[in-house]
């Protein structure tokens, strides 16, 4: 009862919150400042179940959900996409080419620092106007070793239904920093950024 009260007031605040702020970074599209169910920048919000705009819930099994097959680009779809199903108002999961964009044209600068305990870390994106976004790193020894991330991604992986791509980046010992966009299985969960178009 407790977990559903808590899901209750966080799909509130997702609706609550359509008027999100679009940072211009001097790309295709403006990206939104935080992401979904996040309340600064740093937060990595809510996790949604790939492909849906279904919230994760850690009691749920995943091999019990319905899961669509999507055979194109669900970006902007309310369906399918949470950013438009949450929070309206134009925004929408960032396709590959956005994503693939936000890699090649930005610069990305890795930040860390401790707070109340917590080692708070993630990339500061600074765009060709010199306007930035921070996505935020949340998994503990991502891929053997560092902190990185997982972000959704609209579109789907060549002609596997249930495969999709996802913006991932990684910091390695504080030396080895890259990021890149791989296919992953649709049944994992990531939190979304969105974007919206100019």
């Amino acid at each position: 009862m407790k977990r559903l009260f808590l899901l209750m007031i966080t799909l509130c605040f997702m609706k609550g919150v359509s008027a999100q702020e679009a940072v211009d970074l001097g790309l295709s599209v403006d990206w939104a400042a935080y992401n979904i169910g996040a309340n600064n920048p740093e937060e990595y919000g809510v996790f949604f179940i790939g492909g849906t705009k279904d919230i994760y819930n850690p009691q749920t099994k995943i091999k019990h959900l319905v899961l669509p097959k999507h055979t194109a680009d669900y970006s902007g779809n309310p369906d399918y996409d949470a950013a438009t199903a949450y929070w309206g108002d134009g925004w929408r999961t960032p396709t590959y080419a956005e994503w693939s964009e936000l890699i090649a044209s930005c610069n990305w600068v890795w930040y860390e620092y401790e707070s109340d305990g917590n080692r708070i870390c993630g990339y500061q994106v600074i765009g060709p106007n010199g306007n930035s976004i921070k996505l935020p790193a949340y998994i503990k020894g991502f891929l053997s070793s560092g902190h990185g991330a997982g972000y959704q991604c609209s579109t789907p992986f060549h002609n596997f239904k249930y495969l999709y791509v996802f913006a991932y980046f990684k910091e390695k010992k504080g030396i080895n920093k890259y990021k890149h966009m791989i296919k992953h299985d649709i049944l994992h969960t990531f939190p979304t950024r969105a974007v919206r178009d100019k």
